[in-house]
């Protein structure tokens, strides 16, 4: 069985034919293990591994070290899941060693030069903060990163524009009976 489920998370679209073939059964045997696997809940699902520069070029990732000072009754695991309920805030990691704590990787959106976009939700959350809301902002991607802290940026000087753009929303609808 873990040999099964090893192959699988480096190859979930082996055959069965081939996986049979790698642990010396048949094809359907393999499938029948499969099957009995995904029944029992050891295997979940399949995904697919992306990389995001050649399927969507608009998503920049970046990791940002922290020094922090746990408080009396907030200690690490604490301020790693108030960073975690951030929706662009892909994982954090206590780090072992070194000048800083937490390493956290964060997704954003590649703009057109020099511009800066905020949702609207980090917007509001900008204005609730105000001098406690910090923008990391990265210039030069691609070639020499140069990474920026601003503090407060809506009171930093930087005049930010409104913007409506178009999304799709899916909704569900059933009839029920009355």
């Amino acid at each position: 069985m873990k040999d099964i489920v090893k192959i699988l998370q480096q190859n979930a679209r082996i055959s069965n034919a081939a996986l049979g073939e790698m642990l010396g059964i048949s094809a359907e045997a393999a499938a029948a293990e499969i099957e009995k696997l995904e029944k029992s809940g050891v295997i979940k699902g399949y995904s697919v591994i992306v990389d995001d520069d050649l399927y969507d070029k608009s998503t920049v990732y970046a990791t940002i070290e922290l020094k922090v000072t746990p408080q009396r009754d907030c200690g690490f695991d604490d301020i790693a899941k108030t960073i975690m309920m951030y929706d662009e805030v892909e994982s954090v990691s206590l780090m072992s060693s070194g000048a800083y704590d937490l390493a956290v990787e964060v997704k954003g959106m590649r703009t057109p030069t020099g511009q800066i976009q905020l949702t609207e939700k980090e917007f509001k959350m900008a204005q609730y903060l105000s001098a406690r809301f910090y923008l990391y902002v990265v210039t030069d991607f691609a070639h020499t990163p140069k990474p920026r802290v601003i503090e407060n940026p809506l009171d930093a000087g930087i005049a930010f524009e409104e913007r409506a753009i178009k999304s799709e929303q899916r909704i569900w609808v059933a009839q029920i009976a009355a």
